[in-house]
């Protein structure tokens, strides 16, 4: 079986042990080790972290059948690559996406799934709380496609026009408005069309 990743084999070469490395990176022992195992995603932003702490390039991190690949990951254990170029924009907080400008300030890029390939403007979120549980748990990451057509039942993101934004599930649409759920405490939302800036629906997660 491929390695998942050659950060154990480039701490080895630097001599280097986990605790070691973790202090360079300004990260914990077990976050090291669940990246080498990868259990952990590894994001842009850890690629550069680890590639600095170990003075080398962050494309040497990966696989070795992905190194000749630009700007490519693996997603699963089969060895397919996607791009790594979905910018995530921010976290789901308790009433509203705390801090969230939707197409702004990018916190970090992450690898496109199969389900986004091809569109337009998608972004990820990821989640902060557990008001949307059991569907989705603190930490998880939602990605989300922007013009995809939202139906009753789906999960999506709904901008308004004032700035807030809110991860909800859309009960159902009428002429007027949207009827749309928070899931723990259960908390039914009414968004009139008139305040809604975007409705994008949530097509795919990864669990923390």
């Amino acid at each position: 079986m491929s390695a998942a990743n050659q950060i154990k084999t480039l701490r080895k070469k630097a001599n280097l042990t986990l605790e070691q490395l973790a202090q360079l990176a300004n990260t914990t022992k077990s976050q090291v080790s669940k990246l080498e195992r990868g259990d952990r995603r590894l994001t842009v932003d850890w690629m550069m972290r680890l590639s600095k702490a170990m003075k080398c390039q962050p494309q040497d991190l990966l696989p070795e059948y992905a190194q000749d690949q630009d700007n490519v990951k693996p997603s699963g254990a089969n060895g397919q690559q996607v791009t790594i170029d979905v910018p995530v924009y921010g976290t789901a907080g308790s009433s509203a996406l705390e801090k969230v400008e939707l197409k702004g300030q990018v916190q970090e890029y992450v690898a496109r799934p199969s389900v986004l390939n091809g569109a337009q403007d998608a972004y990820a979120l990821y989640i902060g709380d557990e008001t949307m549980t059991p569907k989705f748990h603190p930490g998880d990451l939602v990605f989300v496609k922007p013009n995809a057509p939202v139906k009753n039942n789906n999960f999506a993101v709904v901008e308004k026009t004032d700035g807030e934004v809110f991860l909800a599930q859309v009960l159902t649409k009428s002429t007027t408005h949207i009827l749309a759920r928070r899931l723990n405490p259960l908390q039914d939302l009414v968004f009139e069309f008139g305040e809604i800036k975007t409705l994008d629906r949530v097509v795919a997660s990864i669990e923390a």
